[in-house]
């Protein structure tokens, strides 16, 4: 079923209030790489490291990062050492707590205003910008069999797979851009879209990004438009959570279960918002729906404190000095009041 066509302002809002720049990624590629390279310095003789014992992780690596207030992003990277190579002066091998100590000893820098922390998962580096990047310290060890072992050190060994949900992914977008080529595309664009809805109300507990990222893979249906995908993937997530409940798997390892019950409050919760939402926005699938009730509809799922209502007095502003033929042309072709005047100019149906 078709809904009021909003899809050039949600593009506009998606552009403007939702995708990271170039810009800010290149630099968030630095900061990451350059946290590589101190390490790879301050270690390499004794643990035999280069770029390629990295492996980038999270929504940076998935290419989903989203807009941060205060620029509080997430980077996620993580180090594989050989376990042969982690152990002490006396030959005994490094505890998880022990690693840790190591890369933060080599990590940390006289420079950094807030000096790097252990935490029971990672190491985390702070920066100015308000963005933190957190290493994740892992042993790679071999059974008896051959085969390979990779350990996160938390407050003890953990068995993990840093490149499982990265290459599940990537498969996943490639898939679907073989299918059709923006399809793959539009799901990293959902999912940043279902994130920014998420974290639309400072008061709402929702759920971590992995678990929203794997709900918009569950439930992610191709449409040409992008606000006509995210208006069915909300309604299909909602379907999906009413119906079949609020447990959450891992879709790279279906054996692993992301949410802690089957009534995580955060789950309860986001699913509630959702059913609250649709009582707002069931409007945009009614015929008589207006441009009016599209804006507000959109400017309530997104809690975008006017975005949708200033675009379009912008846009009404453009068509009524274009009409009175008091408009201008500037050298980059944007429309006001410098430039080359235009002449007046009526659009069909007036």
């Amino acid at each position: 079923m078709p809904i009021f066509n909003y899809d050039g302002p949600i593009k506009k809002y998606f552009e403007e209030k939702i995708r990271v720049s170039n810009e800010e990624l290149k630099k968030l590629k630095a900061h990451c790489e350059a946290n590589e390279d101190r390490i790879i310095k301050e270690l390499k003789d004794n643990y035999d490291l280069s770029r390629n014992s990295f492996e980038n992780q999270g929504s940076y690596a998935m290419k989903t990062l989203i807009q941060e207030d205060n620029n509080s992003y997430d980077i996620d990277d993580a180090l594989i050492i050989d376990n042969d190579l982690l152990k002490d002066e006396n030959g005994i091998e490094l505890s998880p707590s022990e690693y840790k100590d190591l890369v933060l000893n080599a990590i940390n820098d006289k420079r950094f205003r807030k000096e790097p922390q252990k935490l029971k998962n990672c190491v985390r580096v702070y920066y100015n910008e308000g963005h933190h990047v957190d290493i994740a310290c892992i042993r790679k060890r071999f059974t008896f069999s051959g085969n390979e072992i990779l350990e996160l050190a938390s407050t003890d060994w953990k068995q993990t797979d840093p490149k499982e949900i990265n290459t599940w992914f990537n498969k996943k977008i490639t898939d679907l851009n073989e299918n059709n080529k923006d399809s793959g595309s539009q799901l990293r664009r959902m999912i940043r879209y279902l994130k920014k809805f998420s974290r639309s109300r400072k008061s709402w507990n929702m759920p971590c990004g992995l678990i929203l990222t794997m709900l918009a893979v569950e439930n992610f249906e191709y449409y040409k438009r992008d606000d006509e995908c995210f208006y069915w993937l909300l309604k299909n997530i909602l379907n999906r959570l009413l119906n079949n409940g609020l447990v959450v798997y891992n879709l790279a390892n279906k054996s692993e279960i992301l949410t802690k019950t089957s009534y995580d409050a955060d789950m309860k919760e986001f699913r509630d918002k959702l059913n609250e939402t649709f009582e707002k926005i069931s409007m945009l699938e009614k015929d008589n729906c207006s441009a009016k009730d599209a804006r507000e509809a959109w400017e309530y799922v997104f809690n975008t404190n006017g975005f949708f209502k200033a675009d379009e007095d912008d846009l009404n502003e453009k068509m009524n000095i274009i009409t009175k033929g008091t408009a201008w042309t500037s050298s980059s072709g944007m429309i006001g009041l410098v430039g080359l005047k235009n002449m007046p100019h009526k659009f069909y149906g007036e």
